[in-house]
């Protein structure tokens, strides 16, 4: 082979041009790949915003008390960017996936709360199986599908992108940004009673009371009848004991029911009084009498307390346990004192308010044979309703004929004597007996009891089984739409009032009011609160919050204006703070809208919060939202919706003109999680606020 010719086959020239012609191709798929997925990977992540942004926009759309479906849905639709073959009516409008048009013919599909995604049949999600509603599952999952992806290369092998999100509704648990406006609530986890002779002390027993499932006349009914639950009957062996009454706790913590620990609250015999814990009430709530009717005559059996008039309330109150009645009959069985015959008898019976007393001639009654009349509780000489346990003593005096034990009575030389504390009506109040608006005591063998027979001088069947009953009130409760609006009172003297002081660093209750308060709180379970300062100094989340000791009248609707007329974009609103100069926020209840400025958060606090004087901090139980429909205000900082036009503002009847009252509705609204969080499932039914909480 020639010389010339191998020189050839050892030259390089030209190799660059055969290198580029055999990997080209290989650099211009690669690089196509490169792009392809870059651009799939866009429509992923994009998609995937898609799907986040239609779950947490559906999530407020919940309403309470009733929860719309459709509503939910429509939102979610609205908010995802792609249609839902299940709601093809419903036209997306928000969050268009990148490249596609407003209302774009391509397939981007989206599922609510459906276990597959489009165009699949296996479920991803077992628990979606039968596409449960987002009311009936307190979440809404939104699953996405982009047909036909964008990608020369990558639609061969991944034709489709999926995206889901899911936002469940939790019941919050901790929060930041509050209102320095305390409500009281009352709703214990557990109620325990104790029932005590009250000449001697002894514990006779005891019993935990089970809630009953639903309200009666208006209260939470518990008991400790058999049948309701676990609940078990007091049982007293022997009954000897003369007077025997009870003690209640109402317990926020499932752990203790020890009075005056954190979350407890005792009401009726030796219960500690709480604005002055050295003390003790000395009487319990009602009275069941243990009567004697052995031993010498004359002699008292049973005394039968019974209300005469109990106005609105007659369901409620028991006569020996009343909060509105005005009056009682009193029914007594002396023994040996009568009306028959040669006797010639006066009967009366009083009941005694501190040193005053009212009394009632009772009348004798030939064929029951006991003496009855009606004893005043309010007029005369005693005092109001409300004052406790009230003692009734039964006297007699027989001026002809003879006792039972042959003593001889006449004009001059009248039978006569008196029994005193023989029986005691009890007169609820805040005070006496806090939310327990109603109690009974049944037997066996008999309901409302005020007597059982008692183990003396040979008497025999004086074993009793009691099951206490009481209707506990003061709970919140959800507003309806034609519900009238609660009333807060947020101003005055002492701590009579229901501000708090949630932000130490802020000097002004008025500033609280309009920036909420910046500290995070979260439930308090059972724990001690702190002195305000230690609190303060504490880490956070703080459990406890501080009660304000009092405040101007001006400042709560200073603060209100300046958070809800004067908050952006309508600064220019208040040239000075909380000077408002027009309405720029109607009141819209029930319609309201997704962040009006009239929804605010309140604390819930245990009830006798504010019955204490004193800087004192007080258990956080749960937080709410309030949707504010009026206010008033003085010295310059008044309402201009209610002055504009009073029909703007929807006030407690008889308040529209008393200063420093914020008028509005307890609502079930789902706050945005920016400060929130909580664990468990949003309660539709309960006062406590929810939170949106993103979950997939």
């Amino acid at each position: 082979m020639p010389e010339r010719f191998h020189r050839r086959l050892r030259d390089e020239r030209g190799v660059t041009i055969v290198m580029v012609a055999i990997f080209l191709p290989v650099l211009v798929l690669f690089a196509g790949l490169a792009i392809d997925t870059a651009n799939w990977w866009v429509h992923k992540r994009h998609l995937q915003i898609q799907a986040d942004a239609s779950a947490l926009a559906g999530a407020t759309a919940y309403r309470f008390p009733v929860c719309d479906d459709s509503a939910i849905q429509k939102t979610a639709i609205e908010y995802s960017g792609g249609r839902d073959p299940d709601n093809a009516g419903i036209a997306p409008l928000h969050n268009f996936q990148r490249g596609r048009t407003t209302d774009p013919p391509e397939p981007i599909h989206t599922e609510i709360n459906e276990p597959t995604f489009w165009g699949d049949t296996d479920p991803v999600d077992d628990d979606l199986v039968g596409s449960p509603s987002p009311c009936a599952t307190k979440f809404i999952d939104v699953k996405m599908t982009e047909q036909n992806a964008p990608g020369f290369f990558t639609r061969a092998f991944i034709p489709e992108i999926d995206a889901q999100a899911r936002v469940s509704l939790k019941q919050l648990q901790s929060f930041a940004g509050l209102l320095p406006i305390g409500v009281e609530d009352v709703n214990p986890v557990r109620v325990h009673v104790w029932m005590y002779d009250e000449d001697s002390g002894a514990l006779l027993g005891e019993a935990e009371l089970r809630k009953r499932a639903t309200t009666e006349n208006g209260v939470y009914v518990w008991d400790n009848a058999l049948g309701n639950g676990d609940a078990l009957p007091i049982l007293v062996d022997n009954v000897t004991a003369e007077r025997m009454s009870f003690r209640v706790a109402l317990s926020g913590n499932a752990d203790t029911i020890t009075c005056n620990d954190p979350l407890v609250i005792c009401y009726g015999y030796k219960a500690p009084i709480p604005e002055d814990p050295g003390k003790t009430f000395d009487r319990g709530l009602p009275r069941v009498r243990g009567y004697d009717v052995t031993g010498t005559a004359p002699r008292l059996g049973e005394v039968a307390l019974f209300p005469a008039t109990c106005g609105a309330n007659a369901l409620l109150d028991g006569g020996y346990f009343a909060t509105t009645c005005t009056a009682i009959d009193v029914t007594a069985d002396l023994r040996g004192v009568q009306n028959t015959g040669n006797n010639a008898a006066t009967v009366e019976a009083f009941i005694k308010d501190g040193n005053k007393e009212n009394r009632a001639t009772l009348s004798w009654d030939d064929t029951l044979g006991l003496w009855t009349g009606t004893l005043s509780v309010t007029t005369g000489n005693t005092g109001s309703l409300g004052t406790g346990p009230l003692p009734v003593r039964i006297a007699y005096d027989q001026s002809r004929g003879s006792l039972e034990n042959g003593t001889n009575c006449t004009n001059r030389n009248p039978c006569s004597g008196a029994f005193t504390d023989a029986h005691a009506h009890f007169s609820g109040a805040r005070y006496w007996s806090g939310p327990i608006k109603h109690m009974q005591i049944n037997t066996a063998t008999a309901t409302n009891v005020n007597n059982v027979r008692r183990c003396v001088g040979g008497a025999s069947a004086c074993t009793e089984s009691f099951v206490v009953r009481i209707g506990v009130g003061g709970r919140l409760e959800l507003s309806d739409q034609d519900d009238d609006p609660t009333s807060l009172r947020v101003f005055g003297s002492g701590s009579q009032n229901q501000s708090l002081d949630c932000d130490p660093d802020v000097p002004g209750f008025e500033d609280e009011i309009a920036e909420g308060c910046q500290p995070e709180y979260t439930l308090n379970t059972g724990q001690k609160c702190l002195p305000h300062n230690v609190l303060w100094a504490s880490p956070q989340p703080w459990n406890c919050v501080v009660v304000q000791t009092g405040t101007a009248t001006s400042k709560p609707s200073k603060g209100l204006n300046e958070r809800i007329l004067c908050a952006s974009p309508d600064e220019a609103n208040c040239k000075t703070f909380g000077k408002a100069q027009s309405c720029t926020q109607r009141n819209k209840w029930w319609d309201y809208p997704l962040g009006d400025r009239r929804i605010v958060p309140v604390f819930l606090v245990p009830f006798g919060t504010f019955d204490a004087q004193g800087t004192m901090s007080v258990p956080v139980i749960d937080f709410a939202f309030f949707y504010v429909t009026g206010w008033h205000g003085n010295g310059g900082f008044e309402n201009p919706c209610q002055t504009e036009n009073p029909s703007y503002e929807d006030f407690v009847p008889g308040t529209e003109d008393e200063q420093g009252v914020m008028s509005g509705h307890f609502i079930k609204y789902i706050a945005p999680n920016t400060g929130g969080s909580g664990t468990e499932p949003c309660d539709f039914n309960s006062i406590g606020g929810c939170v949106a909480v993103m979950t997939k």
